[in-house]
């Protein structure tokens, strides 16, 4: 039985009981790529309620749609609270939260963003390296070239860096932080983001949201080539 032909037997008897949540999780853990599709089932969730809306048995509806988005996006967690945050630009909240995530980080930190021209980011990620922490970065080929990038640095004290190759870009911008947080919106890591640009970063633990960004980040890092030094 797939979640959706689940979903509408659940919904016969108007209950979501405690026995379905469980086996609602084991259908989530089991199918592959459900886990990243919570907001998916949420509304199918609420269309398959909607559907049944005009018999006159509203409040019964509404109480098993509540049950079962509660199952869908806290339950899968393992009754891990979810912390998260947004900042917005102009102003230097998304610059000092990137700079504080970095010299938070103790195990590695994997950034794949668009451009990166901000000389205080770099340095902090430069120190993060520095500090026994393993850095990867992923960035646009073209934006690399751009007056100002600090791509070429980055590559000349050692940090591994990897660019797209392409005429299409690589327009990402977010970065993973002990595989534990996610940062992701946006902004580009420029000093213009902070000072001119309407711009956001959200921050998050939410590990369903972390696990989908670090298989796209793994996916991209084993597509693109490797930077060298000039002259290694």
């Amino acid at each position: 039985m797939d979640i959706d032909e689940f979903l509408s037997q659940s919904l016969d008897d108007r209950r979501f009981s405690r026995a379905e949540r469980k086996t609602l999780r084991l259908h989530l853990a089991e199918a592959p790529g459900a886990m990243e599709r919570v907001d998916f089932w949420c509304s199918r969730a609420a269309q398959l309620a909607k559907k049944e809306t005009d018999n006159g048995r509203e409040r019964e509806l509404i109480t098993w749609l509540y049950e079962v988005t509660k199952a869908l996006r806290i339950e899968i967690t393992d009754g891990q609270k979810v912390e998260s945050d947004v900042l917005f630009s102009p102003g230097d909240g998304p610059r000092r939260r990137i700079i504080s995530l970095l010299r938070a980080a103790r195990r590695t930190v994997d950034c794949c963003v668009f451009t990166i021209t901000d000389n205080d980011i770099v340095t902090a990620l430069i120190e993060t390296h520095e500090r026994g922490v393993a850095v990867r970065i992923i960035s646009d080929d073209l934006k690399s070239q751009d007056r100002g990038s600090d791509i070429e640095r980055l590559i000349s004290v050692g940090l591994p860096v990897k660019l797209d190759a392409s005429s299409a870009h690589m327009h990402h911008k977010f970065a993973l932080f002990d595989g534990k947080t996610l940062l992701n919106g946006s902004y580009n890591w420029t000093r213009s983001a902070a000072s001119s640009n309407q711009e956001n970063i959200l921050v998050t633990d939410d590990p369903v949201l972390v696990k989908g960004f670090a298989r796209t980040f793994e996916s991209l890092w084993a597509q693109f080539r490797l930077e060298r030094r000039h002259g290694g």
